[in-house]
């Protein structure tokens, strides 16, 4: 076991590791200008992703303004109007996420660096396979997230825009195209084909836009995360391999303990700088994710009385994907609190009792941390675990029996 000095550059693969590890991310954030660029970023770079985010949170704020002005002003149907509730408390939300990922950049440059770091430092073939091993998880997670929300939500917008509404023209029957979402017509008539292709296009924009920022929180909460897992279970071989390499040399030891210690500590403010990044955001999401549910489930028990059933399945999709964005946050926070738990099991379960003269007084240290509860929670309030799931779950569920018996 070498010192934290020594290891700077040993894993000569690290280039590859970091790249492997950060290349989800930086696809989902680029785009959309949220991603953290290092300080020796050029300008240009930097520049250019100022004004992606300007041009993104442009267009986000407009399709919000358009879609509260029709409902105030234009629609008078109320079944349409309960329709839009969700989609733009989503955008909004993503409006509020949104900015605090471009507000905690710094925080999450910061998580960044120290993760590239951390791959530097790896200096054995079982180490860099652990780590992989997390990296591989979290990518999972992320792409799972991707595809269920971009898939669902597109699935919608090119359902409801390619699909004609016959509607009575004096005696003529004639098929209109409707948007997916509502829009100020006072702003521009959509009832000309030319504004509604134009229209349209933007609507798919701004579906690309907060879909990205969701599952771009997603993608960081698991980056951080399961890298702050993955560190754990390099701490995990570092304590079975102390009493195996163990040469009944006091000085020796006392220097491998410290290095362990020294890990443990640089872990748990990991996790504390992931909880300063991530605790508002999840927040939002909690809340989101209860009035989301909700609205979601009552449309696809009315299109599904309505025997609209394409509809229903895709509103389903729709569910499932904004329910797993939710779990995946209390997952992962369910994951981080046990390992850290399991870090002051492994230490007892190790033959402390071995190690020469008062060695397992530092062993004694690492217990005594693990016994704190290291959680993350959404806005220094919630816990992030599964009975917050379930809690969610209930309450939207909750609502949505009320919804019903009002609206119905």
């Amino acid at each position: 076991m070498t010192t934290t000095i020594d290891k700077i550059h040993l894993n000569h693969n690290y280039k590859a590791d970091i790249n492997y590890s950060l290349q989800v991310n930086r696809w989902l954030l680029k785009p959309i200008g949220i991603w953290p660029y290092p300080r020796t970023a050029s300008i240009r770079i930097k520049l250019f992703s100022l004004i992606l985010f300007l041009t993104c949170i442009g267009i986000l704020i407009f399709s919000i303004i358009s879609c509260v002005l029709n409902i105030l002003f234009e629609e008078e149907d109320p079944e349409v109007k309960l329709k839009t509730i969700a989609p733009l408390s989503y955008w909004s939300l993503s409006l509020i996420r949104y900015c605090t990922l471009l507000i905690r950049s710094n925080d999450i440059r910061r998580c960044v660096d120290r993760i590239e770091i951390d791959w530097q430092m790896i200096n054995k073939i079982e180490e860099r396979e652990t780590m992989l091993n997390c990296v591989k998880t979290g990518r999972f997670i992320v792409c799972f997230s991707a595809v269920f929300m971009h898939g669902g939500i597109f699935a919608f917008n090119i359902f409801k825009g390619i699909t004609p509404v016959i509607e009575l023209v004096g005696n003529v029957s004639v098929s209109i195209y409707r948007l997916p979402y509502p829009f100020y017509n006072e702003i521009w008539d959509t009832s000309y084909t030319m504004a509604h292709r134009v229209i349209l296009l933007l609507q798919f924009i701004v579906t690309f836009i907060v879909n990205s920022v969701s599952v771009g929180a997603v993608a960081i909460a698991a980056m951080f995360v399961m890298h702050a897992c993955g560190q754990l279970n390099i701490m995990k071989l570092w304590l079975e391999s102390l009493v195996d390499d163990i040469d009944y040399k006091y000085e020796s030891t006392q220097r491998k303990i410290g290095v362990i210690v020294v890990h443990h500590l640089r872990v748990l403010n990991f996790v504390t700088w992931i909880e300063k990044t991530l605790s508002f955001i999840c927040l939002v999401e909690i809340f989101g994710s209860v009035f989301n549910m909700c609205f979601l489930g009552y449309y696809c028990i009315k299109q599904f009385n309505e025997n609209e059933f394409g509809t229903t399945a895709i509103y389903g999709t729709i569910f499932v994907s904004v329910a797993y964005n939710i779990f995946i946050f209390c997952y992962i926070g369910d994951i981080l609190s046990e390992q850290c738990r399991l870090i002051g099991i492994k230490a007892y379960l190790i033959n402390w009792y071995s190690l020469p003269g008062k060695s397992p007084l530092g062993i004694a240290l690492i217990i005594l941390r693990s016994s704190r509860v290291t959680n993350l929670t959404a806005g220094k309030i919630i816990p992030l675990c599964m009975e917050t799931f379930s809690n969610v779950v209930q309450t939207s569920f909750a609502y949505l029996n009320i919804l019903r018996k009002v609206v119905v």
